[in-house]
């Protein structure tokens, strides 16, 4: 639960805005300010304040608003601003989330401002000026200043800003349709790209409900870090996660078998060149003598309990297709059941694992192009320096369609389901309308290989 407590005010406006309970009589005003001022007492700063049909007719949640004020609250969300659409459950949620989120956003930004300002020296410094120039990553796939940027908003902008980054990237290369793959320790994120950016407009993140544009991500518990399990009959690969502490058993940390150790197996890590920043005093290098003695073990139970005969490389690799397959089918599920051909699409992979398995998946899926950019490990981090300056705004609206908007509807309904209703009304319940500021991105710098490593034969044979 976000919330701490709920007050109900007694008003009520109809669909049309006719009046049927009024707020301004004094009983109910009074009610409701002393309520709010307990509130405020047991310590609350933040109030989301949403109302029936206030997306149409704001005028209570403009006088409740003017109470809280009064009373002092630090921070106070209101739906028809927040989410000014049809739909109260999902407006309400919206704005209960921002309401405890962009407290905490806006305390760090001011946080951040005042150290930016504190190096200056003594010298004057305009406020305003930093808060401008401080631009904060959307979920929407699109920067903001700090002083619009919203709790709402913000989830969830890291990966957004690997979407972004992996689309502008491909497109200095020359593709301009794009997978995009972002493999962690404890998850995977794909996306997909045809010329714009795909968005959701209302999702369930964490079992809160957001009603905000957020770029289309399809996020499945397969990473680095996923556990290695032999349930008597068949391999299973996650969902549960080694994390980063204690990590895979790798790391010199007592962790399990994970598909970072099916790699190093294999002999796809280069050890040698990984630093020296494992175990408990981060000094020691990866352990290949653990996973060897940790998959010997395993191989034992599953050789007794299957009468099998199998070797190390052999059960690494094969716990690697079906972390491989798992992938591989979530990227289908957002091309492939779509209706897209993706034969001829980059697959761009980044994130901590991504290049380990980019040549299998675009195996999997018959893709022939694969791009790993030389900061695909930071690759997130480097689209929010890619990305443009958006601003999206919502509005519910009534009104007939037109034949334009008719049948482009139809069009994109019947490729991502298949069918349309011949015989039943569409209904426009909201329109958005974006506007853009386009940044200026460097140009991306060719980076020719200056070694060549030879790696194990099993791990070539794998790939091949």
């Amino acid at each position: 639960m976000l919330y701490e407590r709920v007050i109900e005010v007694e008003e009520r406006l109809m669909a049309d805005g006719t009046e049927i309970t009024s707020f301004s009589q004094n009983d109910s005003h009074n009610k409701l300010s002393s309520q709010l001022q307990a509130a405020y007492d047991a310590g609350i700063r933040s109030c989301a304040i949403v109302l029936m049909h206030s997306y149409k007719y704001p005028k209570h949640e403009k006088e409740i608003a003017k109470i809280a004020e009064e009373i002092g609250f630090n921070h106070i969300s209101l739906s028809h601003q927040v989410s000014p659409l049809m739909k109260f459950i999902s407006r309400g949620d919206t704005t209960v989330a921002d309401a405890y989120l962009s407290p905490i956003l806006k305390y760090y930004t001011n946080r951040f401002i005042k150290e930016l300002t504190n190096k200056e020296n003594d010298k004057a410094v305009d406020i305003k000026e930093y808060k401008n120039k401080l631009l904060f990553m959307q979920s929407n796939g699109g920067l903001i200043d700090a002083d619009n940027f919203r709790g709402k908003d913000s989830i969830p902008s890291g990966p957004a800003g690997g979407i972004v980054g992996a689309v502008q990237v491909c497109k200095q290369a020359g593709f301009d349709k794009v997978i995009t793959f972002d493999m962690g320790g404890t998850s995977t994120d794909v996306a997909h790209y045809n010329g714009e950016y795909e968005k959701d407009f209302e999702t369930e993140i964490a079992g809160v409900r957001l009603r905000t544009p957020i770029l289309s991500i399809h996020t499945i518990a397969a990473g680095g870090g996923s556990v290695l399990n032999f349930d008597k009959s068949r391999y299973r690969v996650g969902p549960k996660s080694a994390g980063a502490d204690p990590g895979p058993a790798s790391y010199r940390k007592g962790g399990p078998l994970t598909v970072t150790d099916c790699n190093v197996m294999l002999g796809r890590f280069q050890s040698q060149f990984f630093p020296s920043v494992f175990g408990e005093d981060g000094d020691q290098p990866l352990d290949y003598e653990q996973i060897k003695r940790k998959f010997d073990e395993l191989i034992n139970d599953i050789n007794n309990k299957s009468e099998g005969n199998r070797k190390s490389e052999e059960v690494a690799a094969g716990f690697l297709d079906i972390a491989v397959e798992n992938m591989a089918n979530a990227i289908k599920e957002i091309s492939l059941q779509r209706g897209y051909d993706i034969t001829n699409y980059t697959l761009c992979c980044f994130g901590g694992a991504g290049g380990q398995h980019a040549c299998q998946i675009a195996e999997n899926l018959g893709i022939e192009k694969v791009l790993i950019h030389p900061y695909a490990g930071v690759l997130s981090a480097y689209g929010m320096g890619l990305a443009d300056i958006r601003v999206i705004k919502q509005q519910a609206v009534e009104k007939e369609l037109t034949k334009v908007i008719k049948s482009s509807f139809e069009k994109e309904h019947k490729q991502l389901y298949g069918f349309i209703y011949d015989d039943k009304d569409i209904i426009l319940e909201s329109i958005s309308v974006e506007v853009i500021k386009q940044m200026d991105i460097p140009k991306e710098q060719k980076h020719k290989p200056k070694s060549r490593t030879k790696i194990k034969p099993e791990a070539v044979g794998r790939i091949s």
